[in-house]
């Protein structure tokens, strides 16, 4: 698989970009993965319903939907590769936040 760049050269993602993307973009669902074994422990400490507490599954999908084309348009403004690096230790900030 090779892509043509706007200059008009050609790229060929080797396996580790391959696999680096693809681990990227599944860091959204593997932290609704690892968290929806709990949404019974968060409904009952924090007493609110089963809906409230789905919420935490579908919510990062949401920022995804809502971020997707300014996130966008901010990789075309300055590098593919500077907002992933972003992108990813916000990620990592927000997480370890909790």
């Amino acid at each position: 698989m090779s892509f043509t760049m706007p200059d008009g050269r050609q790229f060929s993602p080797s396996g580790l970009t391959k696999l680096a993307l693809l681990m990227a973009s599944m860091m959204v669902l593997m932290g609704s993965a690892a968290v929806s074994p709990s949404l019974h422990g968060i409904e009952v400490e924090l007493g609110t319903s089963k809906y409230l507490a789905s919420m935490v599954v579908s919510l990062p999908s949401l920022v995804v939907a809502v971020f997707g084309f300014p996130v966008g348009y901010l990789a075309d403004r300055v590098g593919l590769a500077r907002t992933l690096v972003a992108s990813l230790a916000l990620f990592m900030l927000s997480g370890a936040s909790g």
